[in-house]
């Protein structure tokens, strides 16, 4: 099981200029969590994640209003509060080093890259799919399943 089989691609990107309102938005409105960080030259420069924006707002923003957060994440730029230069992921890799590479760096996503470019990312769903895809063929070899028994009801 290869990242190419579960990673997504065409993936949605900020840049590290663009504000984190405008990162907040796109993720709302694509229903995502986490955000590749493009330069102007187009290279990956980090993962901006909607942990990341909430963590930037200060900490008085409890008792802030709407409009008064969103003031400040508009103001405040994607590079301010990114995760600079991700661990990343190839095409090729195998699902359980990406496994491994998210316990040991404490995420949920790598960006894919194949020849210094975007190509996905792999998301610690897309590794939940692959696991469950493997237990799926795994009883499939090993159970037979018209042989459970169950218990009677009383």
């Amino acid at each position: 099981m290869k990242v190419k089989d579960y990673m997504t691609g065409n993936v949605i990107t900020v840049r590290e200029e663009d504000s984190l309102l405008q990162a907040r938005n796109s993720m709302k409105k694509n229903q995502i969590r986490h955000l590749p960080v493009l330069n102007d030259e187009g290279k990956l420069v980090g993962i901006i994640t909607f942990s990341n924006i909430m963590g930037y707002t200060p900490t008085q923003a409890i008792s802030m209003n709407f409009w008064e957060m969103m003031d400040i994440i508009s103001r405040k730029k994607v590079k301010d509060a990114m995760t600079v230069a991700p661990a990343t992921a190839t095409p090729d890799m195998p699902i359980e080093d990406v496994a491994t590479l998210f316990r040991e760096e404490k995420v949920g996503i790598l960006p894919v890259i194949e020849e210094n470019h975007l190509i996905g990312i792999i998301t610690d769903t897309d590794v939940l799919n692959a696991f469950t895809d493997l237990m799926r063929m795994l009883r499939k070899e090993k159970y037979d399943f018209s042989k459970i028994h169950r218990v009677s009801k009383v």
